[in-house]
């Protein structure tokens, strides 16, 4: 995929057109899942460490994950 089609957003990158609305979802589900493991990894790291302003960046990060799974959980139904 050239940069300029990156660069032009999902309406035109070719694969983002060719995924059914369902699999999109649930791979977006998927991803956002896993950024809310890492941030619980991160904070586990942090107590371990002793680390408060790590804890807190992470405590954050989490918070940040799950506020933009939100719309991805309670949109409409594709």
């Amino acid at each position: 995929m050239a940069i300029s089609q990156l660069l032009a957003g999902p309406a035109k990158a070719a694969h983002c057109s060719a995924m059914k609305p369902a699999i999109r979802k649930r791979f977006e589900c998927a991803g956002w899942f896993l950024f809310i493991i890492s941030a619980i990894f991160f904070i586990a790291s942090a107590i371990k460490s002793g680390d408060w302003l790590a804890g807190l960046g992470a405590l954050f990060f989490l918070v940040a994950n799950l506020v933009f799974l939100v719309p991805v959980l309670s949109g409409p139904k594709e």
